[in-house]
């Protein structure tokens, strides 16, 4: 089927996994590839199963995983588009700045401040195409963020 976007997610929390795979499955043409629950299982699968969408929780148990996912991932090469989503709403402000400004997340962020990390990063500017969205998921702006990520 040539319309369906296929989508990896993940989510530590398995009831918050289970809603979004839920949610994605009434936005017409989605398909869940995987719904995994760790950093190391999303950057195989992506890897693997080279989706059109990558959907991570910001935060995992070994700390910003859903970064550090789309970083490495980023660094091999692979662009996928990927929302990344947290209840933490003071999260998204940072993740606006790193997008805004066309940047990755580093490690060496977590012992500075976010200004301070934006100009230890003296590299090329690219396009990320990483998108915040806040829990808990409503369906329809989930639907309609897709939408825009599609360009439909």
């Amino acid at each position: 089927m040539s319309d369906q976007y296929n989508i990896v997610i993940a989510d530590d929390d398995p009831v918050l996994r289970r809603m979004l795979q839920q949610s994605l499955e009434r936005c017409p043409g989605s398909h869940v590839l995987a719904a995994l629950a760790n950093k190391k299982d999303l950057i195989a699968s992506v890897k693997e199963q080279n989706p059109h969408l990558i959907i991570t929780d910001l935060q995992m148990p070994d700390g910003l995983e859903g970064f550090e996912a789309i970083s490495e991932l980023r660094q091999s090469g692979i662009k996928t588009p990927a929302i990344i989503t947290t209840g933490r709403l003071y999260m998204l402000e940072e993740l606006e700045i790193f997008t805004r400004n066309n940047l990755d997340y580093n490690p060496a962020r977590q012992e500075s401040s976010t200004l301070e990390y934006i100009e230890l990063l003296n590299k090329e500017k690219e396009t990320q195409h990483i998108y915040g969205m806040a829990k808990p998921y409503h369906p329809q702006a989930l639907c309609k963020l897709m939408d825009i990520i599609r360009g439909k």
